[in-house]
């Protein structure tokens, strides 16, 4: 309903009673799904229907005014999702608040249940999600508010958060993470992982085999036992990494971070740390030296070789940060 009006004391919605809609799924295309303001919860169908089911628990999308006289342009607040196809497929809308009281409303709350087949996009303003089980294809973008995945069985998740975080469990998907400002985890997830953050802390205890990282500043604490391919290039800031004896090729970059390596005694290869400032190469793991790689400058490196050579490779490099090697510590020591 449009309207340019001067409204007085009066424009609350109480919420409403639970409600459950359900549409059939397209059959080409993706769905989108846009929440403003609230929180939901994604499931997977345990059947073989191509449906997509809401489950409206609560909304609150406008609140009663204040005692002064305000005006508002545009449309009140609807509190029914709105379901639209289009040419690349459909577009789910859930209630999203009046303009003047976004930022005062709880939103919805909500449940989604999607088929096991199709491609998603959920998008979000100040939004909280939780998703278990997904099978599909899902891009996920959060402007503000924190995303939970576990216990995915296959397909592809990809999440992207401005401001908040993202922990994930379990995972079979494959995962690529992106944050601007705040914290990723993960543990015991299987599928390949791809994290881009700009700040904040990234904790991974994860059995991925395949991981890439790209971080620009902020804390690093991984475990990565099963990790076969490796690659992390953190600008600034710390890390410390445990390598296990699956790894076939890593390459670790820093600008001027701070990064501790331990690597497991059973691993075997070799390894190749650069540096072009004297001293900031720490080697823990056996008796050899950095060496002067370009004199006269101070560039230096160093080499390690850790039983067959060709089993694997890992490679190091440092502008003006420290890299350190370490072998595991031992009960006792």
């Amino acid at each position: 309903m449009g309207v340019t009006a001067a409204l007085a004391l009066g424009i609350f919605m109480a919420p409403v009673q639970a409600k459950t809609y359900d549409w059939p799924l397209p059959t080409t295309g993706s769905v989108t799904i846009d929440i403003p303001r609230g929180s939901l919860t994604v499931l997977t169908r345990d059947d073989d229907k191509s449906r997509i089911s809401l489950d409206l628990e609560s909304v609150d999308v406008a609140r009663e005014s204040t005692r002064v006289t305000r005006k508002v342009t545009g449309d009140l607040p609807d509190e029914t999702p709105q379901w639209f196809l289009t040419a690349q497929g459909a577009t789910l809308k859930l209630p999203e608040p009046a303009a003047i009281d976004f930022l005062k409303v709880g939103g919805v709350t909500a449940t989604l249940t999607l088929p096991a087949s199709g491609k998603y996009v959920i998008n979000g303003r100040l939004v909280d999600i939780e998703m278990k089980g997904a099978k599909s294809d899902i891009s996920v973008n959060v402007v503000d508010g924190n995303v939970m995945a576990q216990q995915a069985l296959g397909g592809n998740l990809s999440i992207s958060v401005m401001h908040g975080g993202i922990t994930t469990r379990s995972m079979k998907s494959n995962l690529a993470l992106k944050v601007s400002s705040g914290n990723i985890t993960d543990q015991d997830s299987e599928g390949d992982i791809a994290v881009d953050l700009v700040s904040g802390a990234l904790t991974l205890d994860s059995q991925a085999k395949a991981i890439t990282i790209r971080q620009i500043t902020g804390e690093q604490h991984l475990n990565l036992p099963a990790s076969v391919t490796f690659v992390n290039d953190l600008q600034t800031g710390t890390s410390i990494l445990r390598l296990g004896s699956a790894l076939k090729r890593g390459e670790i970059e820093t600008a001027q971070g701070d990064i501790t390596v331990i690597v497991t005694e059973a691993w075997q290869g070799s390894i190749v740390a650069d540096s072009i400032n004297a001293h900031h190469l720490i080697n823990q793991l056996s008796s050899d030296k950095p060496q002067p790689s370009r004199p006269p400058l101070s560039d230096e490196r160093l080499e390690i070789t850790r039983g067959k050579a060709d089993a694997g490779q890992l490679k190091l490099s440092t502008l003006a940060g420290k890299i350190t090697l370490q072998r595991p510590v031992k009960a006792g020591e």
